[in-house]
């Protein structure tokens, strides 16, 4: 029991020190902005991330995609053991941690549609690898509005490895 606990206090140390860095580093808000609501300084600001670079696809246009049979990539940003749990049918595991390695691994095309998801709109993990996949010159990528968590909810394919 007390290993279990420190573990979770270390755990939660870790993520506030990983949320800090993320928002100094990344220019993170908690709520998503348009690029009409995103001001000219923000944009410009040095060192940070640009987030209205960031287009959303919800759960029901993505599902329709799966349904129509249309061609895309779909990355799950989430651990290998999340991943493993259970992910969204059709999914690419890709954790954020060796996401260099990985998508050079893939070879992708540039206009390839990317789909990249995490824990949902309110994770930073999936919007920071599709801002890294526009850095590489793909210009398609879009972040899934939504979790594994609920796709399942919604009766929709989950699979786990």
């Amino acid at each position: 029991m007390k290993k279990k606990l420190i573990i979770y206090f270390v755990a939660i140390g870790a993520g506030i020190l990983v949320g800090k860095y993320l928002a100094s580093n990344f220019n993170l808000s908690a709520s998503p902005k348009t690029k009409t609501q995103v001001s000219k300084n923000q944009e410009e600001m040095p060192g940070h991330q640009d987030l209205s670079q960031v287009v959303k696809i919800s759960m029901e246009e993505l599902k329709q995609k799966q349904d129509k049979g249309e061609k895309f990539y779909l990355l799950d940003n989430r651990s290998y053991e999340e991943y493993r749990e259970k992910h969204i049918q059709g999914a690419i595991s890709i954790p954020l941690e060796e996401f260099e390695k990985k998508i050079s691994e893939l070879a992708l095309e540039e206009n390839a549609e990317i789909i990249t998801y995490c824990h949902g709109w309110h994770c930073s993990t999936s919007k920071i690898a599709a801002l890294k996949l526009k850095e590489k010159g793909f210009s398609n990528v879009k972040v899934l509005d939504g979790s594994t968590k609920e796709w399942e909810a919604k009766g929709w394919s989950i699979e786990s490895s």
